[in-house]
């Protein structure tokens, strides 16, 4: 699996190190129940948006065998990706595909914009971040917008996170 995090425009591009052991995705309608004369009543509602979110930690300065290809060593780089994404109140992209190791050719499991709900880590006593971030589904088709907007690109251009995320993905095969 690998899990990527990329701009409105797709030019910062971050693979996740270090791929948590559980993914919990979330997905729901506004369903209701009725009473009537003769029973209850059950009526589907509108879908509700998606919700990820996962448990790991980002290493800091390390390369561990297990780490995903393509990844930043330095952990602080993604603490601040995810914080300048919740302060500015901007969506980022979310790409979770699987494996070319299980599968003949790689499969997107999610492909979607999201807005971070909730970010929150601690050091621990060897210097790596654990952390917990939280996700929610971000309706791209009524705030298209915001892809053309001037200033969510000038404010994702100035990110100072730099990654050869992308160009690594492509030698690979993967983008």
């Amino acid at each position: 699996m690998n899990i990527i995090f990329a701009d409105l425009n797709g030019a910062i591009q971050n693979i996740l190190p270090i791929i948590p052991e559980k993914v919990h995705i979330s997905t729901g309608e506004n369903n209701e129940t009725f009473q009537t004369l003769d029973g209850f009543v059950r009526l589907t509602g509108a879908k509700t948006l998606k919700e990820v979110s996962w448990d790991s930690f980002l290493p800091v300065n390390k390369n561990y065998p297990f780490q995903a290809f393509g990844s930043d060593l330095d952990g602080w780089n993604y603490v601040n990706f995810f914080e300048n994404i919740h302060e500015n109140n901007i969506p980022c992209r979310l790409i979770v595909t699987t494996s070319k190791k299980r599968l003949p050719t790689q499969r997107t499991v999610i492909n979607t914009l999201v807005s971070v709900d909730s970010f929150e880590y601690e050091t621990d006593k060897v210097g790596d971040i654990n952390y917990s971030l939280k996700l929610t589904e971000f309706p791209s088709d009524k705030w298209s917008f915001l892809t053309t907007s001037l200033k969510a690109l000038q404010q994702f251009q100035n990110l100072n996170i730099q990654s050869a995320a992308r160009k690594k993905l492509i030698e690979n095969g993967l983008l």
